[in-house]
């Protein structure tokens, strides 16, 4: 059955409408956008917002995302009016344009003008089609679906940081960055109408290689603003006149170590808490004093500086210089695992004052010691002798710091760092021995600087945080207030002899800056940790080659550079009142212990104390005996005769550091105890029984000997300790004998017993 000539017509008309809807359903259900998620540049930011860091998107393309609130109206409207005037009104495309531009190229025989909307590029500029009528259709009607699920300024946003701007340059914020060095606000009116120009015709108008063609579009553009009234005359005369000068500027790449955390982040842009302008103010100083120690042999360096009341990082340098690939420049030595030297000490007088131990006027001793084989110096390899303990710290001293961690306990002060968030020491000392003292652990200059941030804001401890952070970070008292004040006050320039000239004439300004030094064994990293009023402050200089260098010393390398680097933080920064109200009170202590003033002594000296903290046992530097008229002879309870005796005072010294004056030959006085007292010696001779006095010893080719040493005396005088140029070796029981390993040479051991009573023996051990 044929169908009348008209239905026909109808039914192809339908069967074609049919055709068409089904394809656009098609499309529409194939191409329904989710999302306008691009390959964006990853920006890295400071806590103003200032771009200092940015990698090239997925596509290795230089496109910054753009947020409509960041641009300027008056470039919006520069575009809107020259590209769709109507943009905020059509539905995706514009009948109206497409019936205009349509006649203008009938009539002229040649494409004229074009009819596409914003939305319309948006969509050509994600799917990157070829120009056809198909592609056109296809445009319109996914612009269509562009515009019911996505917002106008969506759809503007998306437009700006697209648009071709020649080679790998995409959209108008890179085009800024790049071509004029500067962000989209900061542009003059002559700038970006220049650049709202070259996605025209990149290649044609691109301002590097034609900027006298770009001058000739940009004045005949602006001419049309003027005319149509978007500008006013004085604004256009202005911007005609301004030259077209265009270099090229690389986005930023800077500050590679921190940067490279956010290499791999989903996060278009990254705001970091970094502050660039003191970044910049120290980069230039640190850099300057980096080079000169590279040129002694030191190749690598490090500084991290965080704001003490937020935990705040404000400065981050990973390393001097992050392309010395020779060197490992991209190496970050603020997270490099190393040895602190003695950047731990503070935390063991701390400790120490906290538990009642000492008072800054206690006496410690620095004197040779031997724990259990292990046998630390100073690090000049000088001893102090007696030292009161604000001057031990001061000083760095070992034996001192080694004396109070055993008493503390290693694994009280392991609680402790880990409370200050010294994960890798805690994780990576598995077996901590005495050397924690002196920087026998892997630590970092982060956990550091962290932990002396806790010490700087009255122990209260809070994760040092390189993000701006939304809201206050949460923070505990991890350290006891009011010996993390004494500390700090010991520590501060008031007490130090080694502070640049400029400091130590502007005390006043620097009262509380605070520093300590550290060096590692073998001198293969120098520290300086340290705070002022506002910042805290740390200094690695080293070696990632693992290597020592003779030149290598927190005192001589880092703290100047330290005390350079607070010096020109803080030189502005006003002094404040300190609201901590001090728990410690002042007491007169003997001088020659640092005790409690008892009756006997007679040079006192002023201290502090914490009332019901700090030890109160009364000094005992001289004690009381019985002796002979002639005090040459002293006597106990059991021989003390019933006439011709007197009472006098003397010198009660710890038997280690009575050795240690001898070993200096300073002379020190005691009678000797009664030789006829058979309850102490039994009628024997307190002397060496072996070694023989004045015996040669042979190696028989052997770098060393092994001499057993054993005493003539009554067990009632043991233990006896002995000692060999001031340092303790052993100690013997009742009964028993030690062995000790000697080298070639002359050797003297002193030997002396429980009642102070002492003696020594001179031997010669030599080869064949």
């Amino acid at each position: 059955m044929r169908l009348p000539g008209i239905k026909k017509k109808w039914f192809k008309s339908i069967v074609f409408f049919l055709i068409l809807l089904s394809t656009l359903i098609a499309i529409g259900i194939k191409n329904w956008p989710s999302n306008l998620e691009t390959y964006y540049s990853k920006e890295i930011l400071d806590r103003n917002g200032v771009l200092f860091h940015c990698f090239l998107s997925k596509d290795d393309k230089w496109r910054l995302q753009i947020e409509n609130q960041l641009l300027p109206k008056k470039l919006v409207n520069t575009i809107l009016w020259k590209e769709d005037k109507y943009f905020f009104y059509h539905p995706g495309f514009n009948p109206f344009s497409i019936f205009k531009s349509g006649v203008a190229n009938i009539i002229s025989g040649r494409r004229l003008t074009g009819a596409s909307t914003i939305t319309m590029q948006a969509v050509k500029l994600q799917t990157r089609g070829k120009r056809s009528w198909f592609n056109k259709i296809k445009e319109t009607f996914l612009a269509i679906l562009w515009e019911i699920k996505f917002s106008k300024e969506e759809i503007l946003e998306y437009y700006l940081s697209h648009l071709p701007f020649g080679g790998n340059i995409e959209g108008f914020r890179s085009a800024s960055h790049i071509y004029y060095g500067k962000s989209l606000e900061k542009l003059t009116l002559a700038q970006y109408v220049a650049l709202s120009l070259i996605p025209n015709r990149p290649n044609k108008l691109n301002p590097a290689k034609n900027p006298e063609l770009l001058r000739e579009k940009r004045n005949q553009f602006l001419k049309k603003l003027f005319l149509a009234k978007q500008i006013t005359e004085e604004e256009y005369k202005d911007a005609i006149l301004e030259p077209i000068f265009i270099q090229s500027n690389p986005l930023p790449t800077r500050v590679h170590h921190i940067a490279n955390k956010f290499k791999n982040s989903s996060a278009n842009r990254i705001q970091t808490s970094l502050d660039l302008k003191i970044q910049d103010q120290l980069e230039v100083l640190f850099m300057n004093e980096s080079r000169r120690w590279k040129r002694q042999g030191i190749h690598n360096s490090a500084l991290l500086v965080a704001e003490i009341t937020s935990g705040q990082i404000v400065t981050w340098i990973g390393n001097q210089d992050f392309s010395d690939k020779e060197n490992a420049g991209e190496v970050d030595g603020v997270e490099a695992i190393r040895s602190p030297g003695s950047t731990l000490k503070p935390f063991i007088y701390q400790k120490a004052f906290e538990r009642g131990l000492i008072t800054p006027k206690t006496v410690l001793y620095d004197i040779p010691q031997d724990y259990s084989s292990y046998i630390p110096e100073n690090f000049d390899q000088k001893f102090r002798g007696k030292v009161f303990a604000d001057n031990a710290l001061v000083q760095s001293l070992n034996i001192p710091a080694i004396d109070l961690l055993q008493k503390i306990t290693i694994d009280t002060l392991m609680a402790q760092l880990g409370k200050m968030g010294m994960k890798n020491l805690i994780q990576k000392t598995k077996e901590p021995g005495l050397a924690l003292a002196l920087g026998g652990c892997g630590t970092n200059l982060f956990e550091l600087v962290q932990a002396y941030n806790c010490l700087a804001d009255h122990g209260r401890f809070k994760p040092l945080s390189y993000l701006k952070p939304t809201f206050p970070q949460k923070n505990f008292l991890a350290l006891d207030p009011p010996t993390c004040e004494m500390v700090k006050n010991i520590l501060c320039l008031n007490n130090r002899n080694e502070a640049l000239i400029s400091m130590a004439t502007n005390k006043e300004n620097f009262k509380t800056t605070a520093w300590k030094t550290g060096t590692s064994f073998g001198r293969k990293d120098a520290w300086c940790i340290g705070f002022g009023k506002k910042y805290v402050v740390g200094v690695w200089f080293g070696k990632f080659s693992g290597e020592g260098n003779s030149n290598i010393s927190g005192l001589e390398v880092a703290t100047p550079v330290f005390q350079k680097l607070i010096e020109n933080l803080e030189r502005n920064t006003p002094n404040y009142q300190d609201k901590t109200v001090s728990k410690w009170k002042k007491r007169w202590v003997c001088k020659e212990t640092g005790l409690k003033l008892a009756n006997s002594c007679k040079d006192s000296l002023e201290d502090y104390f914490l009332p019901l903290v700090s030890n109160s046992t009364p000094c005992d530097h001289l004690k009381e005996i019985e002796v002979s008229s002639n005090c040459q002879i002293s006597y106990c309870q059991n021989c003390k005769p019933k006439t011709g005796t007197k009472t006098i005072w003397v010198e009660n010294l710890k038997p280690a550091y009575r050795a240690y004056l001898a070993s200096k030959e300073i002379k020190t006085w005691s009678p000797v105890h009664n030789p006829k007292c058979k309850s102490v010696t039994g009628g024997n001779v307190f002397n060496f029984k072996t070694p023989v006095e004045g015996r040669t010893y042979f190696l028989n080719g052997k770098p060393e000997i092994r001499i057993e040493v054993q005493m003539n005396t009554n067990s009632e005088a043991f233990p006896v300790e002995f000692y060999s140029q001031g340092k303790k070796l052993n100690t013997s029981k009742a009964g028993e004998s030690i062995f000790i390993n000697l080298k070639e040479g002359k050797h003297i051991l002193h030997a002396i017993d429980n009642l102070g009573n002492q003696t020594e023996v001179s031997f010669l051990i030599k080869h064949f």
